[in-house]
């Protein structure tokens, strides 16, 4: 009898050690080789206020405030080469969060520019774009520049001190991005 509870015992001891040492090890990959180079990397782009990873079963949220008033394209895609150096799920399985603090001319700016924005994408007659875009930047008294590429439109709205950026996808990356300006979506 003694024999019998003490291999119950080890079995019971065995298992639990694995359970913990499988969760643990998991928990370890995900914060330091996984989450934390991540952070790091993308925190060494001068152009990035803050990021965030937070990582949902087999999706990846990133969350990310860029600081620069000047055009966003650059810095953007050094974000974007930061990111598929280091993530191991697909860009399908991300989705980009790009955070603007809010100040209500901006937000007015960017959500009425996005008509005319995917418009042009529907199109194809982006030539008309910088027109459009320039009689609503006068409306709300801001400046903003607009960059446009096989992949991506991007917009950088400034008005004063504040700056806001928008990015919308015109090629067939699955790269999910979401725009938002202090806690509202754009």
């Amino acid at each position: 009898m003694s024999q019998k509870l003490l291999r119950i015992f080890t079995v019971i001891l065995a298992g639990s050690l694995t359970l913990v040492f499988l969760i643990g090890g998991t928990v370890f990959y995900n914060k330091v080789v996984y989450s934390s180079p991540l952070e790091a990397s993308v925190k060494k782009i001068s152009a990035v206020d803050s990021f965030q990873v937070e990582n949902l079963n087999s999706q990846t949220k990133l969350r990310v405030q860029f600081n620069t008033k000047e055009k966003l394209r650059a810095n953007f895609y050094l974000l974007l080469d930061q990111i598929q150096g280091q993530s191991i799920t697909s860009s399908e399985n991300i989705t980009l969060i790009i955070d603007s603090t809010y100040n209500e001319n901006l937000r007015k700016f960017l959500t009425d520019a996005r008509l005319p924005i995917f418009e042009a994408i529907s199109t194809g007659l982006f030539t008309s774009l910088p027109d459009q875009l320039d009689k609503l930047s006068l409306q709300a008294n801001i400046t903003y520049d607009l960059e446009i590429d096989n992949n991506f439109i991007f917009v950088t709205a400034n008005a004063g001190p504040d700056s806001a950026h928008i990015v919308i996808n015109r090629g067939d990356s699955a790269l999910i991005i979401i725009n938002t300006m202090g806690s509202e979506y754009l």
